[in-house]
C-alpha cells in the first residue's frame, strides 16, 4: 500500500512539476523576437521549484525530492550553468527560510546534482541516445543524493520511503526528467523552425520590396527609353532639316566646299566648289583626280596637307592665300581653308574645307600696297616705306647711317611761277636723276613734294661718293631746265643727319624738316649741310614758349608790371601816370621778353587775348588808385593786329569809357613802326578812339619812318621817344640834336612829348635843357608791382632827387 501511495504522490508532484514547466515554456516561447536572458529563465524554474515545493508542503504530500533536482537538471541540460545558479540558490533559501529538512544535506544535494548534471552536459549530452545516457545520469544523480543524504542526514524519514520504493522512485524522477528535457527540446526545435520562418518571411519581404525597386526601375527605364526615343526623334527631324539647310547654304555660299577622306581617297566635292574652277557638277569626279594638278608647283605644299598629319598645326586648322588653275588653265586667287581630323595613333582620316574666290580683292590689294610705299604722281617709294625701311635697319643693322634730303628751294613759289604740270615733272626729272646718282649705294624716296629722302646704309664707305653726287647734283640743277618747252631755274637744298643710335625714326626725320628749314630760310644751297644744334634749340624754345602762352592766356598766368612817367613843372617832380606792361614767367626759362612772347602771339592771332587781360589787370589797377582817393592816367599797349579788327577795338572803347565814369583814365600806346606800315588800315580805328577822347600815345618815336604828314594826321596826343636817341645823345651830337628837333617839334604840334629810357642824371639835365617836362625810365623806378607802384604813388618822388640819384636804381 505503501508503495501504491509512493507511486500516486509521486505522479501527482511530477505531474505538476511537467504541466508548470510545459506552460512556462509553451506561453514563453524563445523566440527571436522575444529572446530571453539566462537570469529572466533561471527566475522561472527557481519560481517552478519553489512553487512546487510550497505545494507539497501545503498538501502534506511526500516524494523523493520535490522535483528540485528535475529542475536543476532541466536547467543544466537544456541551458546553461548561469540559468541553474539562480533556482539552485532559490531552493536552498526556501529551505532555509522554513526549515524544511536538513539545510545542509540539502544544499549538498543539489550542488552534488549540479556538478553532475553539468558533466554530462558538456561530456555527454550530445552524443547518441543521449536520452538514455540521461535517464541513467538522473538515476546517478538521484542514487548520490540517496547517498548523500544517508551520509549527512540518516535520520531522515525519507530514506525510509525510499528504501521502500526505491526503483520506482528512480524511475519515475528519470522519466520526469527524461521528458521534461525532451518537452524542451521539442518546443525549442519549434521556435527554431518559427524563427527560420520568421527569417524566411523577412527575407521574402526583403526580395518583395528588391522586386518592387526592380519594377520601379524598369518602368522608370521604360519612361526614359520612351523619352529617348522621342528626343531621338526629335534629333532625327532636325538632322533632316539642318542637312536640307546645309544643301540650302551651299548652294547659296560664295564658297567651295571640300570633304576628303585619305584613306578610302574618296572625294566630296561642292557644287561651287566646281563652279570656282570651271567645272560642271557632273564633273564633279574628275575634278577630284585632277585636284593636284591643278595647284601651281609654288603652292604645291598645300598637298602634304592631304596626306600626311605631321604637316597639320596643334590646332588641326589652316587658311591660305594660294593660287589654283581653272580647267582653262588660268590662275585665280583663293583663301583656302581646311580642319583636320586626326586618330589617336596620329592617323589622318579627314580633311574638311573650302575655297573662296579673292582674286579681284587681291588684285586690289595689290594694287593699294603699291600705292600705300609708292608715290601717285612719280611712282617712286613714299615716305612711308622710307620710314619703314629705317626703322628695319635702325633695329637690325650695326651700320652707321646717314639721311639727307634733296630738295627743291622755293618749292611753292616754283609751282606758282611754273604751274603744277611742269613742276611735277621736275619733281619725276630730279627723281630719276637721284636714282642714277645714288642709287647703288642708297634707298630713296619721295618724302613730299618737293622733297626726297635719301637712305646711305654705310655712310663711313660711301661718303666721299656722297659729297661728289650732291656736287654733281648741285651743278646740274643750276643750270635751267628744259621741260615742255620752259626753262625752269631752280636751286637744290642737301640738309642731312647721322643716326647716332638712339633716335627714333620720327626724331630724324624731324630734325632733317628743321634742316631743310634753316636752309630755305638762310638760302643755304648747293652743299650739305648737317642738323644745327643751336637752331633746333631755338626753335624748341619758341615752340615750348608758343604752348605756354596758351597756358598763360588760359589760366590768366601774365603779369602786369607799372612803370611811373615823371612829370616836371616848376623845379617839381610828381608821379604823372603809369604804363602797363606785360611780363610772362616760365616754369624753365624763367622771366620771358615781351619781344619774344608778343610776337608769337601776334603770329598765333591771340594776341588780342593778351591785349584784354592786360587791360581787365589795368582797369582794377586803377580802381585800386580811385578808392585811394587819387586820379592818374594808365597807359596800355596795345597791338597793330588789333587796330586791324574793328571789332576788338569796339569792345575796347566800351570798356575804356565805362571805366572813365569810375574816375579810371586809360590811354592807349601804339608803336610807330607798326602803324607806319598799315596807315591806311589802321586810321579809322584810330579816329575811333579820337572820337571817344581815349588818349593815343606814340611808342618808339624815330624808329618807324613815319612821315611828317602822316604824324599830322594821326589823332595821337603824345610822342615817346624812343630809349636808343636818349642812349645816344650823350655821346653822339648828331643825335642830340635830333633829340632837340624832336622836341621842338612835338611843341609845335602841341603835343605831350615822354622821354623815354632815362638812367643817368646827365640825360635828365639835358632833356630839362632842352625844356622836356615828361619822364619815364629807371632813373627814377623800374616796373613795379601792383602794390609797389601804389606804395610809390602814395609816398610820391621826393624833391631832392638829384641828391640820391643812386637810391632807386
Amino acid at each position: 500500500m505503501i508503495g501504491f501511495n509512493y507511486m500516486l504522490t509521486a505522479f501527482f508532484a511530477y505531474g505538476l512539476l511537467f504541466s508548470l514547466i510545459y506552460l512556462q515554456i509553451k506561453y514563453r516561447p524563445l523566440s527571436l523576437k522575444r529572446a530571453e536572458s539566462p537570469i529572466r529563465r533561471g527566475l522561472m524554474l527557481g519560481s517552478a521549484a519553489v512553487f512546487l515545493m510550497v505545494l507539497v508542503d501545503l498538501t502534506a504530500i511526500q516524494d523523493m525530492s520535490d522535483g528540485r533536482f528535475a529542475i536543476l537538471i532541466l536547467a543544466i541540460v537544456c541551458y546553461d550553468l548561469s540559468t541553474a545558479l539562480i533556482p539552485f540558490g532559490m531552493i536552498n533559501a526556501y529551505i532555509f527560510l522554513i526549515q524544511r529538512g536538513n539545510v545542509i544535506e540539502s544544499f549538498v544535494a543539489t550542488l552534488l546534482t549540479i556538478v553532475i548534471a553539468e558533466v554530462y552536459r558538456h561530456y555527454i549530452y550530445k552524443r547518441p541516445h543521449r536520452y538514455i545516457s540521461l535517464a541513467l545520469t538522473t538515476i546517478v544523480i538521484g542514487v548520490a543524493n540517496i547517498m548523500t543524504t544517508m551520509m549527512i542526514a540518516p535520520n531522515n524519514p525519507y530514506l525510509n520511503m525510499v528504501e521502500n520504493n526505491m526503483f520506482a522512485g528512480l524511475s519515475m524522477f528519470a522519466l520526469v526528467v527524461v521528458a521534461l528535457c525532451y518537452l524542451v527540446d521539442s518546443e525549442r526545435h519549434i521556435h527554431r523552425q518559427i524563427e527560420d520562418l520568421y527569417l524566411a518571411k523577412e527575407d521574402l519581404e526583403t526580395q518583395n520590396e528588391e522586386i518592387r525597386t526592380l519594377y520601379d526601375n524598369v518602368r522608370q527605364a521604360e519612361l526614359s527609353l520612351k523619352q529617348n526615343y522621342e528626343t531621338l526623334d526629335e534629333y532625327r527631324w532636325r538632322l533632316e532639316t539642318s542637312e536640307k539647310r546645309y544643301e540650302r547654304v551651299l548652294d547659296a555660299s560664295c564658297e567651295g566646299f571640300f570633304d576628303y577622306y585619305p584613306i578610302t581617297k574618296v572625294w566630296f566635292l561642292s557644287k561651287r566648289f566646281c563652279e570656282l574652277l570651271s567645272y560642271p557638277e557632273s564633273e564633279s569626279n574628275r575634278l577630284a583626280i585632277e585636284w593636284f594638278e591643278h595647284i601651281p608647283l609654288i603652292h604645291k605644299s598645300v598637298e602634304m596637307y592631304f596626306n600626311s598629319a605631321a604637316v597639320w598645326p596643334d590646332d588641326r586648322v589652316i587658311s591660305l592665300e594660294i593660287q589654283i588653275a581653272d580647267k582653262h588653265g588660268y590662275l585665280k586667287w583663293f583663301l583656302f581653308n581646311a580642319i583636320a581630323d586626326i586618330d589617336g595613333f596620329h592617323r589622318l582620316q579627314r580633311v574638311t574645307g573650302s575655297i573662296l574666290d579673292i582674286h579681284q580683292r587681291k588684285i586690289e590689294q595689290e594694287k593699294v600696297e603699291f600705292y600705300a610705299f609708292h608715290d601717285p604722281i612719280t611712282g617712286f617709294l613714299n615716305a612711308d616705306y622710307f620710314t619703314e625701311t629705317m626703322k628695319k635697319y635702325m633695329l637690325t643693322s650695326n651700320e652707321s647711317l646717314l639721311v639727307f634730303y634733296v630738295s627743291i628751294a622755293r618749292y611753292d613759289k616754283l609751282m606758282q611761277v611754273y604751274g603744277k604740270k611742269v613742276i611735277e615733272a621736275l619733281q619725276y626729272q630730279l627723281g630719276n636723276d637721284i636714282k642714277n646718282i645714288f642709287g647703288h649705294f642708297s634707298i630713296f624716296s619721295v618724302i613730299q613734294a618737293g622733297t626726297f629722302g635719301v637712305l646711305v646704309l654705310q655712310k663711313d664707305q660711301y661718303y666721299d661718293t656722297l659729297v661728289d653726287g650732291v656736287a654733281a647734283l648741285s651743278r646740274q640743277y643750276e643750270r635751267p631746265v628744259h621741260i615742255f618747252n620752259v626753262d625752269v631755274q631752280c636751286t637744290l637744298m642737301f640738309p642731312y643727319y647721322e643716326y647716332r643710335g638712339n633716335e627714333t625714326t620720327e626724331t630724324i626725320l624731324d630734325r632733317l624738316e628743321e634742316t631743310r628749314t634753316f636752309c630755305d630760310e638762310t638760302h643755304y644751297y648747293g652743299k650739305l649741310k648737317a642738323f644745327d644744334w643751336d637752331y633746333f634749340n631755338r626753335k624748341v624754345f619758341v615752340k615750348e614758349i608758343s604752348a605756354y602762352l596758351r597756358t598763360a592766356m588760359m589760366e590768366s598766368l601774365f603779369e602786369v608790371y607799372y612803370q611811373p612817367q615823371i612829370k616836371y613843372e616848376n623845379g617839381v617832380f610828381s608821379i604823372w601816370g603809369f604804363e602797363a606792361l606785360v611780363r610772362l614767367r616760365h616754369p624753365n626759362y624763367g622771366m620771358i621778353s615781351p619781344d619774344v612772347f608778343i610776337g608769337l602771339a601776334e603770329e598765333l592771332g591771340e594776341i588780342h587775348r593778351i591785349d584784354e587781360i592786360v587791360l581787365e589787370k589795368a582797369l582794377g589797377f586803377g580802381r585800386k588808385i580811385v578808392n585811394g582817393g587819387q586820379e592818374i592816367g594808365i597807359a596800355v599797349n596795345l597791338s597793330y593786329i588789333e587796330l586791324l579788327n574793328t571789332e576788338h577795338i569796339r569792345r575796347i572803347i566800351d570798356k575804356i569809357v565805362k571805366a572813365r565814369r569810375e574816375g579810371i583814365y586809360i590811354a592807349i600806346e601804339i608803336t610807330e613802326s607798326a602803324i607806319a606800315k598799315y596807315i591806311d588800315e589802321v586810321s579809322d580805328n584810330l579816329e575811333a578812339f579820337r572820337k571817344a577822347s581815349i588818349e593815343i600815345h606814340l611808342d618808339d618815336f624815330g624808329t618807324g619812318y613815319s612821315s611828317l604828314s602822316q604824324l599830322a594826321e594821326l589823332p595821337i596826343s603824345t610822342l615817346k621817344i624812343d630809349r636808343t636817341f636818349i642812349d645816344g645823345m650823350m655821346t653822339r651830337s648828331k643825335v642830340l640834336s635830333l633829340v632837340e628837333t624832336m622836341l621842338k617839334l612835338g611843341s609845335q604840334l602841341e603835343l605831350q612829348i615822354i622821354a623815354e629810357g632815362i638812367e643817368t642824371e646827365a640825360q635828365l639835365e639835358q632833356l630839362i635843357a632842352f625844356a622836356c617836362s615828361r619822364f619815364q625810365g629807371y632813373f627814377f623806378a623800374k616796373p613795379l608791382k601792383e602794390k609797389e607802384a601804389i606804395a610809390l604813388l602814395q609816398k610820391g618822388i621826393d624833391v631832392n632827387l638829384f641828391d640820391r640819384r643812386n637810391q632807386l636804381r
